[in-house]
């Protein structure tokens, strides 16, 4: 019998949707590792997988997770390698990943997606409250009343985890 695989899921958010995405996406694997990224370095190199999550903030992602896939991308172009992002608008998602990732690790990845998100501005500091007011004001004007604000997608999560987990099978 095989051993399971293990994973290493890196992540950086600020406000814990990220972190709970994490967690919850470890659940669906039998030996992984969670490493915020703001905490602690995680060097990718012992794992057999590695996973990179970001919270998405005034359209980009969280330096530290920037500096990781930097850092390490000639190790995460060698094993198989998937990314998430949380943020509050799932249609926003294809722009995130080509405006915040290399072309090379997005090719070379099993699978990206975007988890959803939330936003509360009572949460925000007074920047990021600006950026959102006037970002919620362009959607509207280019939307309607369209409102494309996702919560957390524990079926994303594991679709994502379903995705990963057939790369070990190849």
């Amino acid at each position: 019998m095989r051993a399971a695989p293990r994973v290493l899921i890196a992540y950086a958010g600020k406000r814990g949707t990220t972190e709970r995405a994490a967690h919850f996406l470890a659940s669906c694997f039998e030996n992984a590792s969670v490493r915020d990224l703001k905490k602690t370095d995680a060097s990718p190199e012992r794992y057999d997988a590695v996973i990179v999550g970001s919270a998405v903030y005034r359209g980009a992602i969280e330096p530290q997770a920037r500096s990781f896939l930097v850092r390490y991308e000639n190790t995460l172009l060698g094993v198989p390698l998937g990314i998430f992002l949380c943020h509050a608008f799932a249609d926003e998602a294809p722009d995130l990943f080509r405006d915040n990732f290399p072309e090379s690790l997005l090719a070379s990845c099993v699978t990206y997606d975007s988890f959803g998100g939330t936003y509360d501005l009572s949460q925000m500091g007074v920047r990021e409250r600006m950026w959102m007011n006037r970002h919620l004001r362009a959607r509207s004007r280019q939307r309607g009343s369209e409102d494309l604000l996702t919560g957390l997608s524990d079926s994303s999560i594991r679709a994502f985890a379903e995705r990963m987990k057939r790369a070990f099978e190849e």
